[in-house]
């Protein structure tokens, strides 16, 4: 007479096949969530792995994938921005927009073998860089869009920001104080944002 099984006899046999065989030593990924081990059998048609809840046996650490780790351990990204970077073609029409009329700090910049310069935006940075010739990097929107890809700005006084950027003659798209956002572009068609974040 058969002995009947349970469930768990079953989950404890459960195997996946791969469809066509794997070269030798390359690894494979079980699933989120699951790691794999080897099996010896059966030959002829690459490995065979199990399901193995939460370890990984039976692969060599050489043999672990980086994919495989960042199933395991995900990498988070930082707290905070690093820096945004715009391409610009006249440098010095550039440097008079961020340092002049937005009036942010100017810092050093290593030897890059490109011209650009770097600016600091509190704990961030942006980093102009100059296209060199026949570089395409995309065209920009041929008008101010606040639809388009544009990098925001903390601002602590919308209408104090507001009247300078008018008074050195830029052009800014607006809201109203109690949205507390607007736009602008800088001489090359990057468009900026200017807002003032919502207290939670």
């Amino acid at each position: 007479m058969r002995t009947k099984r349970s469930p768990q006899a079953f989950a404890s046999k459960r195997q996946w096949r791969p469809d066509t065989a794997m070269p030798a030593g390359r690894p494979m990924l079980a699933p989120p969530g699951r790691s794999v081990r080897k099996t010896d059998k059966p030959p002829g048609k690459g490995p065979f792995l199990h399901l193995a809840e939460g370890r990984l046996s039976g692969l060599d650490s050489q043999d672990r994938s980086p994919l495989d780790t960042c199933l395991r351990r995900p990498i988070l990204i930082s707290q905070q921005l690093h820096h945004a970077s715009f391409t610009v073609c006249d440098l010095e029409a550039a440097r008079r927009f961020y340092g002049g009329v937005l009036g942010l700090e100017e810092i050093e910049r290593p030897a890059m073998g490109i011209d650009g310069a770097w600016y600091r935006v509190g704990d961030s940075q942006v980093h102009l860089i100059v296209t060199p010739a026949g570089v395409d990097v995309g065209t920009r929107p041929p008008q101010l869009n606040p639809l388009a890809c544009h990098t925001a700005f903390a601002i602590d006084d919308y209408v104090k920001v507001r009247d300078a950027l008018r008074a050195k003659g830029v052009e800014v798209l607006e809201t109203n104080p109690k949205v507390g956002q607007m736009w602008v572009r800088d001489p090359d068609g990057n468009i900026l944002e200017f807002i003032v974040p919502r207290r939670t």
